[in-house]
């Protein structure tokens, strides 16, 4: 089994990929423990503890933190091998994070075109991935780490399947050009700049 370990806007769907096209004999599961992949109405309890139960032994699996994620999964992932994906650049992930927001697009592949949509930045986006990275931080330490890789070094897991359906870079424009989809993009640069500081002192 292949159990990728990520934050959003990191890279992680192109690794899960990358993993995949390694041994295409595995099962692409992706994001099968995160409930809005669920099947609608259903009960998300009972989905859970049904996918637990399976053999995962020849798939593929990426899973997010996020306060969506029961215990129980986490406890079921400490007994797993783990690759971590994380992004350096937490300002490019933020604004990232933003613009697949405003245009509910999370992920590009070839042929496909980004489009970019100016809007509010809302707080609870940013407080969620604030969370969600400083949860995988405080959680790597009781996983069984198989390796960490940096969106920044995603590039190096190349595929030489000409016909692999990989992700490629969603947003191209310079970070200065990505700031100015934001109306309110100075009150995001505080929210960040107060977070890097927090955890400078922690």
């Amino acid at each position: 089994m292949k159990l990728i370990v990520a934050t959003p806007k990191s890279g992680s769907t192109y690794f899960t990929r990358w993993h995949w096209y390694q041994d295409t004999e595995l099962n692409y599961l992706a994001e099968y423990f995160q409930p809005e992949h669920f099947p609608d109405n259903s009960n998300t309890d009972s989905v859970i503890n049904s996918r637990l139960a399976e053999d995962h032994s020849n798939s593929v699996i990426k899973i997010h933190t996020g306060k969506e994620t029961p215990k129980r999964v986490w406890d079921w992932v400490a007994d797993h091998p783990v690759h971590i994906v994380k992004r350096q650049d937490t300002w490019a992930q933020t604004l990232g994070l933003g613009l697949s927001y405003l245009s509910d697009n999370w992920t590009l592949y070839p042929n496909e075109h980004t489009t970019y949509y100016s809007g509010f930045y809302l707080k609870e986006w940013f407080d969620d991935l604030v969370w969600r990275i400083d949860d995988l931080q405080q959680r790597q330490h009781s996983l069984n780490v198989a390796s960490t890789v940096y969106y920044e070094d995603i590039y190096k897991y190349t595929v030489t399947d000409k016909t692999a359906r990989m992700p490629v870079k969603q947003h191209t424009k310079s970070i200065q050009q990505l700031e100015k989809h934001f109306y309110n993009i100075s009150e995001v640069k505080e929210w960040h700049n107060d977070w890097i500081r927090r955890k400078a002192v922690s």
